[in-house]
């Protein structure tokens, strides 16, 4: 299997499209687009279903990297205080610090008290 980077770069070629243009819509740099598409960074969570959008890709298309989409595009709406609240709540039931769920999932705490924080979604 590819990389979500990889075969995120190669949606985007057939479409048609350019780091940039995937890099203006989703307010990230083109670099930063460069090296998600080289694996060499990930995307935040926030930005994958406008990303699979983009794509003209379903959520499911997108994490299974599908040779042939099988789904409508993508049409979820963000919303920050939905996410924000259902994480921190998630995290609690199971009893984890902040610090014991980044470890977890290999990011930093700072990444965690980020996505549990409605007022920093929100700029997203």
């Amino acid at each position: 299997m590819t990389s979500l980077g990889n075969y995120v770069a190669n949606r985007r070629k057939a479409l048609g499209l350019r780091q940039s243009d995937l890099a203006e819509a989703l307010g990230y740099s083109v670099q930063a687009i460069s090296k998600f598409e080289n694996g060499n960074s990930e995307m935040d969570l926030t930005s994958l279903p406008k990303l699979a959008a983009l794509l003209s890709l379903s959520l499911n298309d997108l994490f299974s990297e599908a040779v042939t989409p099988k789904g409508p595009a993508c049409s979820l709406r963000f919303d920050g205080e939905i996410l924000a609240n259902n994480l921190a709540y998630l995290r609690n039931q199971k009893g984890l610090s902040q610090a014991e769920l980044a470890e977890t999932l290999g990011v930093s705490k700072r990444s965690i008290a980020n996505y549990e924080s409605i007022p920093f979604l929100a700029r997203i």
